[in-house]
């Protein structure tokens, strides 16, 4: 084997990245170059990381490092949450997720052995402000995959969920096979009750005698997300003028 000009170690090949655009998706088709060839996935992939505006279902949106006497209330304007909560340096709280697309790019399906999570960074979970807002959805339960970033290894498990008409949302089975005809939506839901982590995450995939990995990220950086356990949990109703604890 020659070795390398440089001294360096060329090491395995990076997984392709998908990075995650919000509000609005885009799909990507990653690739991971070897040598002088060229494999391209078998999967185009959306990442949609969804606001907590939009996500929440009742449980908590954000967490704040701002006591709830520092922290002002959002504005009542639609579509305006997301900023206040980037302004104030609001992180997703637990419970909080991201939504993935998946569909095959040729004739033959791809399959997906295996979804992991890794965290980057993991911090203790702020003292300061829980903000719960939003209702129930009427009922509505989307199935979910959970990623327990508490847990060493990560564990990921699968969750069934519930329609609009209260029939039962079968979950997530893996290995999953991918086709081009149907797009699969699949929502990671990351949970933690004492830590403020980073996160990324990875699938696992093969098809007709190749394998690898596509990273999921937001947009180049690490998914965030918050417990909740140290904070004091408040919410506003609509036009209102001071913070009520829960």
């Amino acid at each position: 084997m020659k070795p390398n000009p440089k001294g360096r170690s060329r090491g395995p090949p990076e997984a392709p990245t998908v990075q995650g655009v919000s509000p609005v998706a885009e799909i990507a088709e990653p690739a991971t170059r070897i040598g002088a060839a060229e494999i391209i996935t078998p999967l185009a992939v959306t990442v949609n990381v969804v606001s907590p505006a939009a996500a929440s279902t009742g449980g908590p949106a954000w967490v704040f490092s701002a006591t709830p006497s520092q922290l002002p209330l959002p504005a009542s304007q639609p579509g305006s949450l997301r900023s206040w909560a980037q302004e104030h340096g609001g992180a997703p709280a637990s419970g909080n997720y991201v939504e993935i697309e998946l569909r095959a790019l040729g004739p033959r399906p791809a399959i997906v052995d295996r979804l992991r999570v890794v965290v980057t960074r993991r911090r203790r979970a702020v003292a300061g402000t829980a903000v719960f807002l939003g209702t129930e959805a009427g009922g509505r339960v989307p199935r979910f995959l959970v990623a327990d970033l508490d847990r060493m290894p990560i564990s990921v498990r699968s969750t069934p969920g519930i329609d609009s008409a209260g029939a039962s949302i079968p979950e997530v089975t893996l290995p999953h096979i991918v086709s081009r005809i149907e797009t699969d939506v699949w929502r990671i839901q990351a949970q933690t009750a004492s830590y403020d982590c980073d996160w990324v995450a990875y699938l696992d995939w093969r098809c007709a005698g190749r394998s690898g990995s596509i990273r999921l990220d937001d947009r180049g950086e690490p998914f965030r997300t918050a417990g909740i356990r140290r904070a004091t949990r408040v919410t506003a109703m609509p036009e209102s003028t001071q913070w009520s604890g829960l």
